[in-house]
């Protein structure tokens, strides 16, 4: 390896340690209970998949964003993400790939 790219992953290495240990120091913010349901999911079996399905109640899931598609006067739920800060929502790329 040569000098220059001796250099160039030195520097990498660099910004990289810097983005890890300043992450706490970012905007996020993780309110008392984050991550957990106000409200008791009603779970009645414990299957690998959904089979059937059962509405959830409203608020039981706070932390979930459905990714819906508009056409018209209608719109259809397509892929769903999960809210990481105030201003983010992960989703899988295939969701998004597209657009």
């Amino acid at each position: 390896m040569g000098r220059q790219e001796s250099f160039a992953i030195s520097g990498i290495a660099a910004a990289l340690t810097v983005l890890l240990t300043t992450n706490g120091a970012l905007a996020w913010t993780n309110p008392e209970g984050c991550g957990s349901t106000p409200i008791a999911p009603v779970l009645e079996s414990r299957e690998d998949r959904v089979v059937g399905g059962q509405e959830a109640v409203p608020g039981s899931w706070p932390w979930h964003a459905g990714l819906h598609m508009s056409a018209f006067w209608d719109s259809t739920y397509f892929c769903g993400g999960a809210l990481i800060s105030d201003r983010h929502v992960l989703t899988a790329a295939h969701c998004v790939s597209y657009y």
